[in-house]
């Protein structure tokens, strides 16, 4: 970085100015840095993002992999995945170009009119209301290119072909549980090809900020592991390539620490993880894209570094925007007492379908959970929503191996015949059995709920680590409804809800954290006001989950694009060149 002498000090050069700085790059940074350009095209704006870019097959698959694909720079560790154990509650976020859109299952529901008001939202209505969304929530599922999967991928077909017999087992199941409006979700992966045609595998181009080649999704669950083909329109592929092709500035590899009031503005703090860029340089150097990856990173190599803007969005998540806020405290105008407040789960329960058979035949079924996208449909229930589930193939071995010793103590005789040479010729028939049913692996159903818990969590920091304080015993109904309506399903498919003394510590496991700087009509309600401006800071706006001062219902991160969208209509109003 580079500094000049003014009247005794140091003063930032002109290089280091912005128009407007985004903190993070997940579904609010994206969109309020993407509308903020196309607002002011001649303005410089800045994303900055704490973790590495991820082009296609850079996603971990092996245990080798994965062991670097933490995030935990006290630790050396810079990878994609960031989980928080607090007392009751345990969260994991991403860490990467992209934000959640990374790992996240892909679905686009909007949030239903009648959620914004009291009535449901548990006393306090949101100050801003559907109608102020309806425009953005279209423009969000035009970028992200949202559609549900494709119906012939829903039908039944011979072994090997590219039907998901998931996707309408559980729609039925799930009317028949007495759930409303089941039917495919709409999700922001590509199915079809240049010729429009769904075709697992199909290429895309490599039209994108990485300049590397997609492909259709290929159906292999997945997507929370990051999508090695590109299939997920994930917004390092939208709104960050549409922002980056007119002249957006992207820094990589660098974390905000704090915001300080500034004459001009805010100045922002960072810190350059080195360690994680010299990665994304050697990765860049091994795929011959060198040139075009530091375009990525900050242009100096400096551990430390500031710089100001006019206007300061910050996205970094709702852990990340809540713990900047509260670190910033000291040297910013006085932020609302309600600062931390408003910590949601968003009612993420996870449970799982047991032991389910086809009533006609009374042999198990084949939910081939691993097939398709990770979530292909939804329903509605009592302020709740439910969805299927799946994973990659290897999570149906790890099912299985339950029921592993059972299958093989029955075959225990012949199995010592056949390691004793006793039994000769062809021995596939004995390997099959030693198999069992595969009931453990084919005939389940993970399933999300998400709905209405207790937004009655409270972020704080403890000697600069970040805290929380939540119970979900606030929220026991709201959890006893959605293990019921899962329990209906999993009935309906002719199984049972298990395992049953897993369900209560799930309570609590989120990938939706919501709250710490809620939105209210003053600063007595809410941290920012209906337009994300924070109290009390000009200029200052933060546009993420964060802001929600209360459950969104179903998945929330189209919402929180949409909201994204209308704060920047508010946050380009302050920019000034």
């Amino acid at each position: 970085m580079k500094y000049s002498a003014a009247d005794g000090g140091l003063v930032l050069e002109a290089q280091d100015k912005f128009d407007a700085v985004v903190i993070g790059s997940g579904f609010g940074g994206s969109v309020a840095a993407w509308r903020l350009k196309r607002a002011h095209p001649h303005a410089r704006i800045l994303v900055l993002e704490r973790g590495m870019p991820y082009p296609p097959r850079s996603f971990a698959r092996t245990p080798h992999e994965l062991r670097q694909s933490f995030w935990d720079p006290a630790s050396a560790l810079y990878g994609l995945y960031e989980l928080w154990s607090f007392e009751h509650a345990k969260v994991l976020v991403a860490s990467g170009l992209g934000g959640g859109s990374l790992i996240y299952a892909n679905v686009m529901l909007e949030k239903p009119a009648h959620t914004f008001e009291a009535d449901w939202a548990g006393g306090t209505p949101w100050p801003i209301k559907r109608p102020q969304l309806a425009a953005h929530y279209e423009e969000a599922k035009r970028m992200l290119g949202a559609t549900p999967l494709p119906t012939r991928y829903r039908t039944a077909g011979p072994e090997g072909s590219t039907s998901v017999p998931k996707t309408d087992q559980f729609i039925q199941a799930a009317t028949a549980a007495g759930l409303r409006a089941a039917q495919p979700a709409e999700l922001a992966i590509s199915f079809a090809g240049p010729a429009g045609d769904a075709q697992p595998g199909a290429p895309l181009g490599a039209d994108n900020l990485h300049h590397r080649e997609r492909r259709t999704c290929t159906l292999v669950g997945e997507c929370d592991l990051g999508c090695n083909e590109g299939a997920k329109n994930s917004l390092d592929y939208t709104y960050l390539s549409a922002f980056h092709s007119d002249g957006g500035e992207i820094r990589t590899c660098c974390e905000a620490v704090d915001i300080a009031s500034s004459d001009d503005g805010y100045e922002v703090r960072y810190l350059q993880h080195l360690a994680a860029r010299a990665n994304v340089e050697a990765r860049a150097r091994a795929d011959g894209k060198q040139s075009e990856d530091r375009r990525l990173l900050d242009p100096s190599d400096a551990p430390v570094r500031h710089v100001r803007a006019t206007v300061v969005v910050v996205a970094a998540g709702t852990l990340g925007s809540t713990r900047l806020l509260l670190s910033s405290r000291a040297v910013l105008p006085p932020l609302s007492p309600r600062l931390g407040a408003g910590f949601s789960s968003n009612g993420d329960l996870l449970t799982v379908a047991r032991d389910c058979t086809d009533p006609g035949d009374e042999l198990p079924r084949n939910l081939a959970p691993s097939r398709g996208p990770v979530i292909t449909a939804y329903a509605e229930g009592n302020e709740l929503w439910v969805e299927d589930a799946g994973g990659p193939a290897w999570s149906e071995w790890a099912w299985q191996v339950p029921e592993t010793p059972r299958d093989l103590w029955a075959m225990r005789r012949d199995l010592v015949r056949i390691a004793c040479g006793k039994v000769h010729g062809r021995i596939g028939a004995y390997l099959a059995r030693a198999l069992g049913t595969t009931r453990s692996s084919s005939a389940m159903l993970p399933m999300l709920t998400m709905g209405r818990d207790n937004a009655g969590g409270r972020f704080r920091l403890e000697h600069d680590a970040l805290a929380l304080d939540w119970d979900p015993e606030d929220s026991r109904g709201y959890f006893d409804d959605a293990e019921q309506a899962t329990a209906g399903v999993a009935t309906a498919l002719g199984g049972r809800l298990g395992p049953g003394g897993l369900l209560e510590h799930n309570r609590g496991l989120t990938v939706h954290p919501l709250g710490g700087c809620p939105m209210g009509a003053s600063a007595g309600e809410g941290v920012v006001g209906p337009d994300g401006e924070v109290f009390g800071c000009t200029g200052l706006f933060v546009a993420d989950g964060s802001v929600m001062p209360s459950p969104v219902g179903p998945n929330p991160s189209l919402t929180i694009a949409a909201i994204a969208g209308h704060i920047a209509n508010a946050a380009a109003d302050r920019v000034r060149m």
